[in-house]
C-alpha cells in the first residue's frame, strides 16, 4: 500500500494555511504561527508522524478545540440583527487538513483536463477526472495555468498548484469564469432563440446547516469508486489510511467560551438564529443546543470547508441534476447559488421543482 510523502505536502500546507487564516478569516492566533515556524522542520516532522498514525491523530485531536463567536451581518430585510457562527481553530488544526486536501484533492475537486496526462488505453483512469462536474464555480483548488494560447486560455487550468499561497483559486477568477461561461452559454441559447428563462435557487445558510455526515457520505462514496480501481492504492495513496486520518480530523469539536455570560437581547438573538437553522428543534432553548447542533456541522473559517461542501454538493445535488438535464437547459453553480437557464419556460420550472425537492 502506497503512503504518500507527508513530509513534502505538509510544507506546502504550512504556506497555504498561514495565508488563509491571516488573509481569509476574522481572527488569527498569531503567535501559533509564529512558535510553528520557529521549529518548522522539527514541527513538519512531528505532523508527519502523526498521520502516518491515525490513532495518535486522533488523541492529538482529542485534545484540540475550536472556539465559537458570532460574527455581525448586515441587517436583515426587516432591520433585524442578524449574525454568522464563525470558530478559530488551532494552526496545527488547518495544516493538517489543508495536507490532506493536498492528498486526495486532484482525486475529488477533478479537472477533466488531468485525464490527457493518462494513456487512452487507461480508461479507469481516465474517466475519474469527471467526477465534479464543470460548471461548479468557487472554492475550487487553485490550479496552474493552462500553457496555451487558445481563446479561453486565461480560464483553463491543469494540475494542482501545490507551489502557490492559496489553497483556492481567487474569488475574483472564480466569478470571472462563472460570468464567462454565462455569457457562453446564453450566446449560444440565443443563437437560436429570441428569448431564454432564468431561474435562481440559494441554499439558505449553507454551512451552518450542512451535516458533516453527509459530508462523510459524499466522501466515502468515492473513496468506495476509487476503491475499485485496480492497484489505486499501490499507486496513489492508501484510501482505508486516509479514511482513518478524516475521521480523526472529524473529531474535532467546538466550544463557546462565553455560553454563560450572554445578556439576555444576545441570548434572544441566539435564539432566533437557532429557529432559523434548526426549525425543527421544539426544546425550550438552551445555547447548548446551538453549540451541539454547530458541532455536526461544517463549520466556517476552517480551510477544508470549501473542498468539503463542494464534494458534498457535487455528490447529492449537482450530479443528480446532470440526470435530469434535458436539451437546451443549462445550469451554474457559485458557491451554494445556482443559475437555471432553459429556452423552455416550463422546463425551467420542473427542473427547478426537481432540484428544491
Amino acid at each position: 500500500m502506497k503512503e504518500p510523502d507527508y513530509k513534502k505536502y505538509l510544507y506546502f500546507a504550512f504556506k497555504k494555511a498561514k495565508h488563509f487564516v491571516t488573509m481569509e478569516t476574522s481572527f488569527v492566533e498569531h503567535t501559533e504561527i509564529i512558535f510553528f515556524e520557529q521549529s518548522l522542520d522539527k514541527n513538519i516532522e512531528r505532523l508527519s508522524k502523526l498521520l502516518q498514525n491515525p490513532d495518535e491523530l486522533s488523541n492529538e485531536i482529542e485534545a484540540m478545540k475550536g472556539h465559537l463567536y458570532f460574527f455581525p451581518k448586515s441587517f436583515g430585510s426587516k432591520g433585524e440583527p442578524r449574525v454568522r457562527p464563525k470558530v478559530v481553530f488551532p494552526f496545527e488544526y488547518q495544516i493538517l487538513w489543508t495536507a490532506i486536501i493536498l492528498v486526495i484533492g486532484e482525486w475529488f475537486d477533478t479537472n477533466e483536463r488531468v485525464k490527457n496526462t493518462f494513456s487512452i488505453c487507461n480508461q479507469n483512469i481516465r474517466k475519474q477526472f469527471d467526477w465534479m462536474v464543470p460548471w461548479s464555480f468557487n472554492g475550487r483548488i487553485k490550479r496552474l495555468k493552462s500553457a496555451e494560447t487558445t481563446e479561453n486560455a486565461l480560464f483553463e487550468s491543469s494540475y494542482i498548484h501545490y507551489n502557490n499561497n492559496s489553497l483556492y483559486e481567487g474569488h475574483q477568477m472564480a466569478l470571472k469564469k462563472f460570468d464567462t461561461y454565462r455569457i457562453q452559454i446564453t450566446k449560444k441559447m440565443l443563437a437560436n432563440q429570441t428569448e431564454i428563462y432564468r431561474g435562481d435557487l440559494d441554499i439558505q445558510e449553507f454551512f451552518p446547516t450542512l451535516k458533516i455526515e453527509k459530508v462523510k457520505e459524499a466522501l466515502n462514496n468515492r473513496f468506495d469508486e476509487l476503491d475499485k480501481i485496480k492497484n489505486f492504492n499501490n499507486d496513489y495513496f492508501n484510501i482505508l489510511s486516509v479514511r482513518k486520518i478524516l475521521d480523526a480530523l472529524f473529531e474535532l469539536r467546538i466550544d463557546y467560551p462565553d455560553i454563560n455570560k450572554l445578556a439576555s437581547d444576545y441570548k434572544q438573538l441566539l435564539l432566533d438564529y437557532y429557529r432559523k437553522i434548526n426549525p425543527h428543534d421544539k426544546r425550550e432553548f438552551e445555547i447548548k443546543h446551538l453549540v451541539d447542533f454547530l458541532n455536526s456541522t461544517l463549520p466556517l473559517d476552517l480551510i477544508a470547508s470549501n473542498f468539503l461542501s463542494n464534494c458534498a454538493l457535487n455528490y447529492f445535488v449537482d450530479k443528480e441534476i446532470e440526470k435530469e438535464l434535458i436539451e437546451e437547459v443549462f445550469i451554474l453553480r457559485y458557491t451554494d447559488d445556482y443559475i437555471v437557464l432553459a429556452t423552455d419556460e416550463k422546463k425551467l420550472i420542473k427542473l427547478l421543482d426537481e432540484s428544491i425537492s
